[in-house]
C-alpha cells in the first residue's frame, strides 16, 4: 500500500515570492526587492558586496539596477533633491 498523499492547497506552506527586480540605491544604502505577487521588501546594504555584484555578468534571474552610484552624499542632501523647490512669491506693486 502507498503512502498517503500530503493535501494540496492552501495549508500547503508556500516558496518564496519569485522576485522581479532588486534595486540598489546608493545614495541612501537602501536595497528594493520587487516580488512578482506585489510585495516589497527594503533593507539596507554593504557598498562593497554591491559593486562586487555590479561588476558580475549575471544571466537569467531578477532584473537588477543600480541608482545613484556617483553619489556619496548624507541622507539630509538625498531628502534636500527629492523636495519640490519652492516657488519664489508674485510681487505686488
Amino acid at each position: 500500500m502507498d503512502p498517503p498523499k500530503p493535501p494540496s492547497g492552501p495549508d500547503q506552506p508556500t516558496s518564496s515570492p519569485k522576485i522581479k527586480t532588486i534595486v540598489f540605491d546608493f545614495a541612501s544604502g537602501i536595497r528594493t526587492v520587487y516580488n512578482a505577487d506585489g510585495t516589497v521588501e527594503e533593507d539596507s546594504f554593504e557598498r562593497d558586496a554591491a559593486e562586487k555584484l555590479k561588476s558580475g555578468k549575471t544571466s537569467g534571474g531578477p532584473e537588477i539596477k543600480f541608482v545613484n552610484k556617483e553619489s556619496k552624499v548624507d541622507a539630509n542632501t538625498t531628502l534636500k533633491r527629492a523636495l519640490p523647490t519652492p516657488e519664489p512669491a508674485a510681487r505686488q506693486d
